[in-house]
């Protein structure tokens, strides 16, 4: 489905966005799952990186009640579907940290070692 490191990523970062604009209420402009090209690699690191910290900001604002709220979006399909917005940070790590495994076994399998990809680690190692 992927083909590679670089699309497997992009994918990721394509569908944070996705779920970005689910949260704002915005159209996110996409019409397929697995867009293509993907951007050169530094590129990607750096979308990536500012979606991570609108990650992290969007959620540190989210009070209690709105937490809960469902959002009714539009998936790529067509097809409409609701999350709370809880429930949607909590399917974007879960989108991530499939693709990280997936990403892994793909370095394993080139002969690379992959940095950790256990969270515990990853936090105890961020100080």
């Amino acid at each position: 489905m992927f083909g590679s490191l670089l699309s497997t990523l992009h994918d990721v970062a394509a569908m944070d966005r996705v779920w970005q604009a689910h949260l704002l209420g915005e159209a996110h402009g996409y019409t397929t799952r697995h867009p293509q090209p993907a951007p050169p690699l530094a590129e990607l690191w750096e979308w990536q990186q500012q979606l991570d910290r609108w990650y992290q900001d969007h959620a540190a604002r989210l009070t209690a009640p709105r937490k809960v709220e469902r959002i009714e979006f539009e998936y790529i399909g067509g097809s409409r579907g609701g999350l709370t917005r809880e429930q949607t940070f909590q399917h974007v790590a879960n989108h991530a940290t499939y693709h990280r495994g997936h990403i892994a076994a793909m370095m394993y399998a080139a002969g690379a070692s992959p940095s950790t990809t256990d969270l515990p680690v990853f936090l105890r190692e961020r100080g």
